[in-house]
């Protein structure tokens, strides 16, 4: 991913905080001439000093059959929006988009049932009550409707584009345009910018 250094997010910390906050993302892989991807919600864990990505698939997703521990990507892509030349100071200005784009690069693996029921209950604990009741037989017949996998990092390339790159008035000037403005995705981007400045303003 092209990455000018004004824009190159490097702190591990915050990159999992990221995934943790955006969650899903596009599987990439490619198996001899085919190219596949499906859009899945990941979570993170951590062993003996490795990063993992996993989630799990439709079994009727073909996607899963293909995968075969090859060099694979997750992409994710947040808090984008369009930024008028009108919003800096600076006479000559290009409009722009600003964003947030993660890719992750590693390889995945398919889990077997036993750890796919793993994941299943997991993906529950994180995304409804921590005390859900949680359905044995059930948790055993998801799992033959659906594949786990596991996602291991080599190399994060992160990126925040906001326009940091250019003078603090214009920084500043192009802020005030997103807070002030009654589009849902200048507010957001609004709001991601100030969680995360002091990374995007080093």
């Amino acid at each position: 991913m092209y990455i000018p250094e004004a824009f190159h997010i490097e702190d591990e910390e915050l990159i999992l905080e990221y995934i943790k906050e955006r969650e899903f993302a596009n599987l990439i892989t490619s198996s001899g001439d085919k190219i596949e991807n499906s859009h899945l919600p990941f979570y993170v864990e951590k062993v003996q000093g490795k990063t993992f990505l996993i989630a799990h698939l439709a079994r009727a997703n073909r996607h899963w059959e293909t995968i075969n521990n090859g060099i694979s990507i997750i992409s994710f892509l947040s808090n984008d929006t369009y930024i008028s030349h009108t919003a800096y100071d600076t006479k000559v200005s290009v409009p722009t988009w600003n964003y947030a784009a993660l890719t992750i690069h590693g390889k995945c693996h398919i889990l077997n049932e036993e750890e796919t029921q793993k994941v299943i209950i997991k993906l529950l604990k994180i995304h409804e009550s921590e005390q859900h009741n949680i359905d044995t037989s059930l948790i055993e017949e998801l799992s033959k409707l659906t594949v786990g996998i596991k996602f291991e990092v080599t190399k994060f390339e992160c990126k925040f584009k906001f326009s940091q790159n250019r003078s603090q008035d214009d920084f500043l000037n192009m802020l005030k345009k997103l807070k002030n403005s009654d589009n849902n995705d200048d507010i957001n981007t609004y709001n991601f910018i100030e969680k995360y400045k002091k990374y995007i303003q080093k």
